[in-house]
């Protein structure tokens, strides 16, 4: 028997033809006539075949297994992604302190550095409470449309707590994320410092430079947890880290100065005490001398009159009975160390020393007599980075 459609030879009374699949048995009679034709002309007919039948055999092998493999798709993704599942990886991840787990299901809107895992993980690290370290859940119930009540029972016995949950995509999410977030955490660095948060170097756009003189702001607007490490460096100061908390004020954070730094400003603060002292010797006026007409702006009404009292009063500038011919301080001890005053950060630096003075005291005739005098000195300088240059910011004289 011919098959109608591609001409090839099948054994008698086949249902279908064994080539193309032809459906063969119960057709018209056409089936013998081109058989009869076949027989009679002995003629070859040559036709195009595709291989039907080899088709419909790996249909019949390749659909069962899509079918089946959609089928395992559907069941590992109910199973990972579906709403109780995430629930429970939630509830785990929250018992046993597996940020890195917690963060997976979490509904987040926001992005940027301070969103990431990374800081997630790091602050929650710090300010993490776990629900109970031996959670096991128990049941997963469905409360509202979008809040699930977990069972779980651990060290502290059989618990209950509710978790909002929302759709993104085909997914569930967990939507908890606000109870993890704090808003508005500033610190002010020393100005120009390095500085990363939890781990992760702050954008410079988050840097605001007029807050605090003499220092950097930076303010992140949405941070995970309260409390977080700061760590800064460079140049001029000590690598510092401290855990800081999150305040409606921005948190200020020093660092000692590199021991190279605190040796130049104790060294710079003698030079000047001791220009300070010859001008006042010297009955100079405040706007005489470099380092105190060019201090910083803030204070300097203030140095004004402790200047002209040691001027007027302590040298005796004002009195005709003495005339003064030296002041020096030997032994000197100078101790730096940085402080924050007024929201400025200052360096401090203490001089302690043998002062000397020399004078004559001068009677009514014009005869004099050379007298001198010693004592302990004690006198303290204060300067400010002022835009890379380091200003005198105030100054406290004779200190017993």
């Amino acid at each position: 028997m011919f098959c109608p459609e591609c001409g090839y030879k099948n054994v008698e009374g086949a249902a279908f033809c064994e080539n193309c699949g032809t459906k063969l048995t119960g057709m018209p009679g056409s089936i013998n006539q081109k058989e009869t034709a076949y027989e009679k002309t002995g003629e070859k007919t040559t036709k195009k075949s595709v291989s039907f039948g080899k088709i419909n055999k790996m249909l019949l092998i390749e659909i069962p297994i899509a079918m089946i493999s959609l089928l395992i798709f559907i069941m590992v993704f109910q199973a990972k992604f579906s709403v109780k599942s995430v629930v429970e990886r939630y509830a785990e991840g929250m018992g046993d302190g597996n940020w890195n787990q917690v963060y997976d299901t979490l509904y987040l809107n926001d992005s940027g550095d301070f969103m990431s895992k990374q800081a997630f993980v790091t602050s929650q690290t710090i300010n993490g409470i776990k629900w109970d370290e031996d959670l096991e859940v128990q049941k997963i119930r469905k409360k509202t449309s979008n809040t699930y009540r977990v069972k779980y029972e651990g060290d502290n016995g059989v618990q209950r707590i509710d978790v909002k949950v929302k759709r993104r995509g085909l997914t569930w999410k967990v939507d908890e994320a606000d109870t993890f977030l704090s808003k508005n955490f500033s610190v002010a660095v020393p100005k120009g410092a390095e500085i990363k948060i939890d781990g992760i170097t702050p954008d410079s756009k988050l840097k605001s430079q007029d807050e605090i003189e003499g220092m950097d702001t930076y303010t992140i607007k949405k941070i995970f947890g309260t409390s977080h490490y700061v760590e800064i460096s460079g140049s001029d100061i000590e690598t510092t880290s401290a855990v800081l908390e999150s305040y409606d004020e921005p948190t200020v954070m020093t660092a000692g100065y590199s021991k190279a730094t605190v040796e130049q400003m104790a060294d710079q603060a003698v030079k000047d005490l001791n220009n300070i002292f010859q001008g006042a010797a010297a009955n100079k006026r405040f706007s005489d001398l470099d380092i105190l007409n060019n201090m910083y702006a803030d204070e300097k009404d203030s140095a004004i009159r402790k200047y002209e009292s040691a001027r007027d009063d302590y040298f005796e500038n004002g009195n005709n009975s003495w005339e003064f011919l030296n002041y020096t301080i030997t032994n000197c001890e100078a101790q730096a160390q940085m402080i924050t005053r007024d929201q400025k950060q200052l360096i401090e630096v203490t001089i302690k020393g043998d002062a000397q003075w020399e004078k004559n005291y001068v009677y009514y005739d014009g005869d004099k007599e050379r007298e001198t005098e010693t004592e302990d000195a004690e006198h303290t300088l204060y300067y400010i980075d002022d835009g890379g240059t380091w200003k005198l910011y105030d100054l406290d004289l004779w200190t017993w």
